[in-house]
């Protein structure tokens, strides 16, 4: 499901492209990725990356951080949602 990301992110660490690197995304504070100009709505949003801010914000970003700038409508499909967060997850995993 990351071929829906490939576009706006890497998950090289510090490779800022439309949108931020998703390089150790989960555990970090919305809007505070290194290198990356945020959107005043992420960068207020106030909560950590988690699997489940992520599947909520995945299913609908601008319903979660009102105001977002992501051009994303969302991923209505919950075991896609659910494949994306492994992913992510795994990114994660294998550095440790």
């Amino acid at each position: 499901q990351y071929n829906k990301c490939v576009a706006c992110h890497s998950t090289d660490p510090g490779v800022q492209l439309m949108g931020p690197s998703l390089h150790k995304l989960l555990g970090r504070e919305v809007g505070s990725a290194p290198g990356f100009t945020y959107s005043l709505a992420m960068e207020g949003a106030g909560f950590t990356w988690s699997e489940s801010t992520l599947d909520a914000f995945l299913a609908s970003p601008s319903s979660v951080v009102p105001g977002t700038s992501m051009p994303f409508g969302g991923i209505r499909n919950s075991g896609q949602r659910a494949a994306l967060v492994c992913y992510i997850q795994s990114l994660r995993e294998a550095e440790e």
